[in-house]
């Protein structure tokens, strides 16, 4: 009871805060909200600091329309022009097709309402974000920030598994239990950034120790999707940078690195690989047998959705398999889904079991649930809004002279091919907190770089 009402206390007394310093210092509230989501929503997991609290797992839920009215109050008492940006429009569409599908398959306010607001808030977000005046103070601290929580996890995680014996979804104890998913994710975020630093603004060889101890991280916590993602997303955001204009002052070694990288990156993967088996003794055949299915996924690329078989070396995605047969039977559920809310069991206080509960489902990925919820329109739907960000980061990164902004622009099509291709079919990332902010974030400022510098561009 005494700890409760600490807790609470706690939670009252940093809510008034933020409350605060966001009115009084509205410019830095992209960092505190940083803080919050790095912290809170991760610690409401079962054996976390606030498991008792499971309504904070949501926490965004409630700040981001709170933040959404008070920009929309700024813009209109200074009685500037509202800018809705390229995504309003799919944005909008998303909304009416959710809405009308959750109405036709009487569909519950609270599940349409849950379902919908988690898909849709980082959009809107990044809409606040491109209305705000952020200073490039504010964004330099907030870049650095990020890259500093990412980094001090490596020897909180190394201590906890070498004197502590803790490993897997424990790994870190500030990321809270099951952590190791948004732990993941920052990593691959942040070896997008420090890729694009290095090209761009010259090498540091110690940027390529960090990398590597990202890959130790990775190991010890057995995030699988690290070790295979992030050397695919640096990739794209390789390619990225030597699309983008020579600049007088640039590094000479950037084609060389383009080389070095890849290769690098490759030797990081055998040996992750290779120690794999020797840390975990059961998970690690699925490593082996991912590896092993690959030449064979290339040859038929749709086995790789096929139920039973190849499939099974990772329930991930075969979840997808057996949502999609399920759908199938019935042609206006395919293209509709089931409704928003289908697949929220257990996501929100007191909800109801999702009308995919009775399906056998290994494993639901983020493209097994939007097909659920939605069907094929609105997942087609979301990737329209996901191909005009594309759209947006590759003028940015052909037109934009400023070198942080290029960093930024540049890391961002790594984070993209994560966010929009490799991710979905393999988390929930267009739910959860820890896939959205950073990207949603960094998005709005190269926006922001892209119209203040060429106005004339048409989105």
């Amino acid at each position: 009871m005494f700890e409760n009402i600490i807790l609470i206390l706690l939670l009252f007394v940093l809510g008034i805060s933020f409350a605060a310093i966001t009115l009084t210092h509205w410019d830095w509230m992209p960092v505190i909200l940083l803080l919050i989501l790095w912290y809170i929503p991760r610690q409401t997991a079962t054996g976390g600091l606030l498991e008792n609290y499971l309504i904070l797992r949501w926490i965004t839920v409630f700040i981001i329309p709170l933040i959404i009215f008070v920009q929309f109050t700024r813009v209109t008492l200074k009685s500037r022009s509202l800018k809705l940006s390229n995504i309003a429009l799919p944005l909008g569409i998303f909304i009416v097709l959710s809405v009308c599908s959750g109405i036709l398959n009487n569909v519950t306010p609270y599940e349409l309402f849950g379902s919908l607001i988690l898909y849709i808030r980082y959009p809107l977000l990044f809409i606040v974000f491109i209305n705000m005046d952020i200073p490039q103070n504010v964004v330099k601290i907030f870049f650095r920030l990020f890259l500093f929580l990412v980094a001090i996890q490596i020897p909180e995680c190394i201590y906890r598994y070498v004197a502590l014996g803790i490993t897997w979804d424990h790994i870190s104890w500030t990321m809270g239990p099951w952590g190791t998913f948004d732990l993941g994710v920052y990593m691959t975020y942040a070896v997008v950034l420090i890729v694009a630093l290095n090209l761009i603004k010259g090498v540091k060889w110690s940027h390529f120790a960090l990398l590597a101890l990202f890959f130790v991280v990775a190991l010890l916590g057995e995030i699988k999707a690290f070790v295979f993602f992030a050397p695919v997303a640096s990739v794209f955001t390789i390619y990225a940078v030597l699309r983008q204009k020579r600049l007088p002052n640039q590094k000479p070694l950037k084609h060389v690195l383009t080389v070095l990288l890849p290769v690098f990156f490759l030797i990081l993967i055998y040996f992750a690989s290779t120690l794999w088996t020797k840390v975990y003794y059961g998970s690690g055949d699925t490593v082996v047998s991912v590896l092993q299915d690959i030449p064979a996924i290339l040859k038929d690329p749709l086995s790789f959705f096929e139920i039973g078989g190849m499939a099974d070396s990772t329930r991930r995605l075969s979840g997808v398999a057996v949502v999609w047969n399920y759908l199938k039977r019935d042609g206006y559920t395919l293209m509709f889904g089931l409704g928003p809310g289908s697949t929220l069991a257990g996501n929100f206080p007191g909800a109801i079991p999702g009308r995919t509960s009775d399906i056998s489902i290994p494993y639901l990925s983020q493209i097994g649930a939007m097909l659920a919820d939605v069907g094929i329109v609105g997942l087609s739907l979301f990737f329209w809004i996901l191909l005009r960000l594309l759209r947006m980061i590759v003028k940015a990164n052909r037109l934009i002279e400023d070198l942080d902004i290029r960093i930024l622009s540049a890391g961002l099509m790594g984070m993209w091919v994560y966010y929009a291709l490799l991710g979905p079919f393999y988390y929930l990332v267009w739910r959860q907190d820890a896939p959205n902010y950073i990207f949603y974030f960094f998005m709005a400022v190269v926006y922001k770089g892209l119209h203040n510098k060429h106005p004339e561009v048409k989105e």
